[in-house]
């Protein structure tokens, strides 16, 4: 990254629609401003399916809700993610000129050093990043190699997707800071050791428990020193905002949620 400063947005829990419309406005509405990182969590718990998944395919929707699990349909690629107590990201880097496939590489990889750093930060070592092939088959994201993780011990420590738009790359992902198997077993129709067998939290991991403000620290802390730049604590900016509230029609309605081919 050539510029010094990165923006840095850290909201508080939101339900998964407004997440994922704010997440899609910082790369759409003005794609021309400083590369963001945003940091947040869901409330109600969520789950959230990829971009070209099926529904429900493997997610019991109606235990869904039944227990008041909400469901939203990501702008990105990918399976299936039980958001309960975990810390979400969304990076988003400006895109010049025709590079659209390497700049998918380089934001990969740029954000894969600064979430191992970051989770080094937090005292969990041997963190390394994996390459697969995309394989989407399945229901789970953490039950599954898919693009580029983060795992330790073998184990999934954080998935992430991306989209390609006009101008900009998002990539957003999930680290777990603790493990919630039994409503993850609750809300999956296939078993809990297929669902979330190949899954680690930071809980498990650190043999400690993880706040989401100090994960955040540690990621606001892991990406400034990885990039080498100063973070710009931020909001929303006026154009983002009303570009969020009208995705948030799209990401509310079930026929988004319905469809996996648009």
């Amino acid at each position: 990254m050539s510029d010094a400063s990165l923006r840095l947005i850290r909201d508080g829990p939101m339900p998964g629609a407004v997440n994922m419309s704010r997440d899609e406005a910082l790369a759409t509405a003005e794609p021309s401003m400083k590369p963001a990182l945003r940091l947040y969590s869901f409330e109600p718990v969520c789950v959230t399916i990829g971009r070209f998944q099926e529904y429900p395919g493997g997610l019991d929707a109606a235990e869904c809700r039944r227990i008041g699990v909400d469901v939203v349909r990501r702008p990105t690629g990918g399976l299936a993610i039980l958001h309960a107590s975990d810390l979400t990201y969304c990076f988003v880097m400006p895109v010049t000129g025709d590079g659209r496939e390497r700049a998918r590489d380089d934001c990969f990889e740029t954000v894969a050093s600064c979430i191992s750093r970051s989770l080094r930060l937090l005292g969990l070592d041997g963190a390394r990043v994996s390459k697969h092939r995309e394989n989407a088959s399945g229901t789970w994201c953490f039950a599954t190699g898919f693009g580029v993780d983060i795992e330790w011990n073998s184990l999934k420590i954080c998935g992430s997707a991306q989209k390609v738009v006009a101008g900009a790359v998002l990539q957003h992902g999930t680290v777990l800071l603790k493990r919630r198997t039994q409503l993850l077993q609750r809300v999956s129709r296939t078993p809990v050791e297929t669902a979330g067998g190949t899954m680690a939290a930071l809980e498990t991991a650190l043999g400690r428990e993880v706040t989401w403000n100090e994960a955040a620290d540690a990621f606001e802390a892991g990406f400034a020193e990885t990039l080498g730049v100063s973070m710009l604590g931020s909001g929303l900016s006026g154009a983002e905002i009303t570009r969020a509230k009208e995705l948030e029609r799209r990401y509310s309605s079930g026929e988004w949620l319905e469809r996996a081919d648009d």
